[in-house]
């Protein structure tokens, strides 16, 4: 099963995204500072369908895609729809976030968290993946050739 490189890569990328569905990528202190009604918020993707959904659709995707090492095409097919969920997922992060920020309250500070970055590897590690796949089914049709 991981005994190809791509394999390796989108395990890799599934695990990055494991902590996205559990730590918050946002966070928000607002209120009004005359009166000390400060409120601190947090993003959270495990409480908004809206992006939990795609996220981990993405995650099952990527799961999927490792067992399909054998299939090149279904592999690549599978691995598309996985980024385009994963697209999916950072367009509803963008949406809920920005209504999150209250135009009542005036925002204090906000914090993008570090798991931000992981969904950015992930999809790094999937074109990387998707690459070697596609020199893999070059090599098999131009050993196919030769036989």
């Amino acid at each position: 099963m991981l005994q190809r490189l791509q394999s390796l890569y989108l395990l890799i990328a599934a695990l990055l995204l494991l902590p996205v569905h559990f730590f918050a990528i946002w966070t928000v202190s607002y209120g009004n500072l005359s009166n000390d009604d400060i409120t601190n918020d947090k993003f959270l993707v495990s409480e908004h369908l809206l992006a939990d959904l795609p996220l981990l659709a993405s995650i099952a995707i990527l799961v999927i895609s490792i067992f399909l090492f054998k299939n090149y095409k279904l592999q690549r097919r599978v691995i598309e729809f996985g980024v385009g969920f994963m697209v999916m997922f950072g367009l509803a992060c963008y949406y809920i976030i920005g209504n999150l920020k209250s135009p009542i309250y005036s925002i204090i500070s906000q914090d993008y968290q570090v798991v931000i970055i992981l969904p950015l590897a992930a999809i790094t590690l999937v074109v990387l993946a998707y690459l070697r796949i596609l020199k893999d089914e070059a090599l098999v049709k131009s050993l196919d050739r030769l036989i």
